[in-house]
């Protein structure tokens, strides 16, 4: 196994662990321990990653996101267009009912597979503030997700479905 394919591995992983398992198995071809090791370290990388400079970036993203639309409108229209902010799309309806109903063990449950490892962390640190608490249980319900996915791709082979 080389070095670009654990990092590529590891870089899916780490955003969109729910494909990783089914890219290792379908794609690269790797044993049933190796994948696990890979997907587990690279989820792992991403949670680290994105609770702890998650704030950094949403913060980076606005500035650019910020400056680019200065270019092109006046500040009274990027006020206006900032007032009326707030959509309310599928994804965001779905973390609502599960903070209310599961809390964090909820949207940790859910981070790796349906909502995305990055905009997980960056949702369980806004409204919970303990670093560490959505750590521990983002990486408890990472490691049940590697086991559950990889056996699917290995052993039940549901890596020709997703590839």
């Amino acid at each position: 196994m080389s070095w670009e394919i654990i990092f590529s591995l590891g870089i899916l992983a780490a955003t969109k662990f729910l494909f990783a398992p089914f890219v290792a198995e379908g794609v690269f071809q790797i044993g049933y321990f190796d994948a696990i090791l890979v997907t587990t370290i690279g989820g792992f990388v991403g949670i680290i990653l994105f609770t702890f400079f998650g704030e950094g970036v949403i913060w980076l993203s606005d500035k650019i996101v910020y400056g680019v639309k200065r270019l092109y409108k006046t500040a009274e229209a990027i006020s206006s267009e900032n007032a009326n902010k707030k959509k309310f799309t599928a994804k965001n309806k779905l973390i609502v009912r599960v903070k209310k109903r599961f809390g964090l063990i909820g949207i940790s449950f859910l981070t790796p597979c349906i909502i995305s490892i990055p905009f997980g962390c960056f949702v369980g640190v806004a409204i919970y503030k303990s670093k560490t608490k959505v750590m521990i249980y983002c990486t408890g319900w990472l490691l049940f997700w590697t086991v559950v996915l990889n056996t699917l791709a290995q052993f039940f082979g549901f890596s020709k479905y997703f590839i």
